[in-house]
């Protein structure tokens, strides 16, 4: 009784509170792919949690003995057991369900977002290829838009856009800056990242952890390829290309420079903070593994403390 409420209330604490902090947290936005990471462990450590309660419903609590045989036999007969009384088979059926429950939400959400984006991109691409032209020299595509409108188009094709008016308004390292970010993005493959994110906060609208982990991601991915272009061409260009692009958003299914978000990012470029220390770096990723881990070690504790103290009341000792 106490590992599965144990592993209800963590899994309340990283639904709730857990995400909360870590939005009200303001390191993140000096550290983007260190946040983008906490994150992900945040709602990975969540469905952990919770196939690990299903797991605690549906199974009983097996010793395990010396040997595999004993060790089946074991199980073979707690089960029998426990499924013998009403509250063990209610118990076990509602341990399934959830389990069968959350991991068929969670992959019908996941293949349709990602099919989902598949065929936005695909009907992206094919409008382009009728109205933009190809600048081998800026290794982009090129609308004739008056908005100024910096995207790319992330999957295979790996294409980016720029419109007219953005080749217009930016000077030579602005563009290149710019044309940096989008590199950035296709090459770390940002869009899985919020496509997975995405999917998660459909899957399971109720849990504010994730809904607020889409929206921190995509605000983070955008500052994490800001500062892989300021490494090239420094922060003051990315600022200033990032304000001259603040008017327009870009069209669903890319990913881009452009944005509402563009002006709050051009302050944060153009008035740059100092990176997290090291000690800091290495205590945050010890916390996105103890995240992870935590529920798997408490699940198992038993049956460890089973191996340890060998008091299992089953097992038939080998004669």
């Amino acid at each position: 009784m106490w590992l599965l409420a144990s592993l209800l209330a963590y899994a309340v604490l990283l639904g709730t509170v857990g995400g909360r902090q870590l939005a009200a947290a303001r390191w993140p936005t000096r550290a983007p792919v260190l946040g983008v990471l906490l994150w992900q462990v945040l709602s990975v450590s969540l469905l952990v949690t919770v196939m690990s309660i299903a797991a605690v419903l549906a199974l009983p609590d097996a010793e395990l003995g010396d040997g595999l045989a004993a060790f089946l036999q074991t199980c073979a007969h707690t089960l029998r057991e426990r499924y013998a009384t009403p509250g063990g088979a209610a118990a076990a059926t509602a341990g399934l369900l959830l389990a069968v429950a959350v991991a068929g939400r969670l992959a019908w959400c996941l293949v349709s977002e990602l099919w989902r984006c598949r065929q936005g991109r695909r009907v992206q691409l094919e409008r382009l290829r009728l109205a933009a032209d190809h600048h081998p020299a800026l290794e982009a595509y090129v609308v004739d838009d008056e908005r100024a409108v910096a995207f790319c188009v992330p999957g295979r094709a790996r294409t980016v856009v720029l419109t007219s008016a953005a080749v217009r308004a930016l000077t030579g390292v602005e563009l290149a800056a710019v044309l940096a970010h989008e590199s950035a993005h296709l090459r770390w493959r940002h869009d899985v990242a919020l496509a997975v994110a995405r999917a998660l906060a459909r899957a399971f609208p109720f849990v504010p952890t994730l809904r607020l982990a889409h929206e921190r991601i995509g605000e983070l991915v955008e500052m994490a390829a800001d500062d892989a272009a300021a490494r090239r061409h420094g922060t003051r260009a990315v600022g200033s290309a990032l304000v001259q692009l603040a008017s327009a958003e870009p069209p669903r299914f890319t990913l881009g420079a452009s944005g509402s978000g563009s002006a709050v990012r051009a302050r944060r470029m153009l008035t740059p903070d100092s990176g997290l220390r090291r000690g800091t770096r290495g205590a945050l990723m010890a916390l996105a593994v103890n995240a992870v881990a935590a529920p798997l070690l408490v699940t198992v504790l038993p049956a460890l403390t089973a191996v340890a103290t060998k008091h299992c009341p089953f097992v038939i000792q080998a004669a």
